[in-house]
């Protein structure tokens, strides 16, 4: 008489599979070539060496956290790109951990907190972060054990209290970008216990006040000439917002209808919200918190982040698994929710990604292909103009966000002309396609122009 394994067996099993789905993760993402994939992970592989915000080492706000913890890891691995590509490893395969932390701290069922490990284990930009050389990752991981040490029953201690405050500002100095959400994350939770105001905000100060105190020391006033110039900027010039003059870029709406898998698994993230917002009442309040953090999270991500960066997607997608369980919902209709989003992530990662292990970043393999082609050459690209400078020494690199100067160089080239650009020009074939990895990442595309800008390549017509 044949045995149906009993549910504890069920969930041994599937605590084995979902180990062996980290370690696997863990291996491929160590096993990829260190690379830089932009010039924002450029500025911080410079941070590492020497910190300087007008100088770009890294790039406003400067990041302070992020440095600090590099730091730490330049002690053991010594060359800055490999340092840094380990830190953001690290932090990123730290996040589903954290996550399923979470879950038992809001004491749900062993196979949901299970779910939630496996969802955000599985989340399709998370391989991105990992070798990004960027702070999301980091930001994502302080801000959910925030949100972990909120949580307990009768309820945390001030001690509790205190850590969870050292977490958020450390999300604030290691991610800046994030403080909208960071600050909604702080209003709900000392709403939802007045008692936490006091040792969340001096845990919170503790990491804030001597960051600044460092940037003041560091750049003196200069630093809030830069902080001008970036906001202004960032807001309503260069096109990452929804309020830049002249956007010519697609919108958030344009990328998901174009990633149909991806706008499917927000919108079941966002059905979890709304089931989560009607049971307001019963939500203990850290549930409450990370119910405003998700909400913010896509009011910020939505208005005033680039949507050509998907990477800007995962704290919502984070969250949004953390907090589907735990909306008031079912077992069994969670369990299928989080099964659903599992499905999804995969089939996100299947049509953006590869499992290949020999790649470098597309932005690297740019650098390295035109080192090849020739000694010397004249490159107009929009992306990664700094790294291509510091790596192309003996080519001249234009940045096509300033078109009149790269026309005229273009018009009086008497070397080779090369144009990178991370879109597909209508009318050419390219000498070289640079594929991106995983999503989140950028295809670029290679081209050779004629002192005109002409192409010199072009579709074959047939005979």
């Amino acid at each position: 008489m044949e045995h149906k394994p009993t549910p504890r067996a069920r969930l041994a099993l599937g605590f084995i599979l979902a180990s062996a789905g980290f370690i696997g993760l863990a291996s491929w993402l160590i096993a990829l070539p260190q690379s830089l994939a932009s010039d924002d992970a450029f500025f911080f592989s410079r941070g590492l060496q020497r910190f300087s915000v007008l100088d770009f080492s890294p790039h406003f706000p400067g990041y302070p956290g992020f440095i600090l913890i590099g730091r730490l890891f330049k002690q053991i691995i010594p060359e800055p790109v490999a340092a840094l590509q380990a830190m953001t490893i690290a932090f990123s395969l730290a996040i589903p951990p954290a996550a399923a932390w979470i879950g038992l701290r809001w004491k749900l069922r062993a196979s949901l907190v299970l779910a939630v490990f496996v969802v955000t284990l599985t989340q399709p930009l998370l391989p991105f972060l990992a070798v990004s050389g960027l702070s999301d990752g980091a930001g994502i991981l302080f801000i959910l054990l925030f949100i972990a040490l909120l949580s307990g029953s009768p309820g945390p201690s001030r001690w509790q209290f205190l850590l969870s405050g050292v977490f958020l500002g450390m999300a604030a100095i290691a991610r800046p970008s994030l403080l909208p959400v960071l600050t909604a994350a702080y209003a709900t939770a000392i709403l939802a216990a007045p008692r936490a105001a006091l040792p969340i905000a001096a845990g919170e100060l503790f990491c804030v006040v001597p960051a600044l105190l460092f940037l003041y020391a560091n750049e003196g006033w200069f630093y809030l000439q830069e902080a001008e110039r970036f906001l202004i900027g960032h807001t309503l010039v260069w096109g990452n917002t929804a309020f830049s003059q002249g956007r010519t870029s697609k919108g958030w709406l344009d990328v998901l209808l174009d990633n149909p898998w991806l706008g499917l698994l927000l919108f079941l993230y966002g059905a979890a919200a709304l089931c989560g917002v009607k049971a307001w009442t019963a939500l203990q309040p850290a549930q409450k918190t990370c119910l405003v953090a998700f909400v913010a999270a896509v009011i910020w991500t939505w208005t005033m982040q680039n949507p050509e960066s998907l990477r800007h997607l995962a704290p919502i997608m984070e969250l949004g698994a953390i907090l589907l369980p735990a909306v008031g919902l079912s077992v069994k209709v969670a369990m299928i929710g989080l099964l659903l989003a599992a499905g999804l992530n995969v089939a996100v990662f299947a049509r953006n990604g590869t499992l290949a292990t020999e790649q470098v970043a597309p932005l690297t393999a740019a650098a390295r292909h035109l080192k090849a082609l020739s000694t010397d050459g004249l490159v107009l690209t929009n992306r990664g103009v700094r790294f291509l400078r510091d790596r192309l020494a003996a080519f001249r690199v234009y940045d096509l966000a300033y078109p009149a100067s790269a026309g005229s160089a273009l018009r009086e080239a008497r070397i080779p002309v090369h144009r990178l650009s991370s879109q597909h020009i209508d009318g050419c074939v390219p000498q070289s396609v640079l594929r991106a990895r995983m999503p989140g990442e950028t295809s670029l595309y290679l081209y050779q122009l004629a002192p005109r800008g002409d192409c010199l390549w072009r579709p074959s017509r047939g005979p």
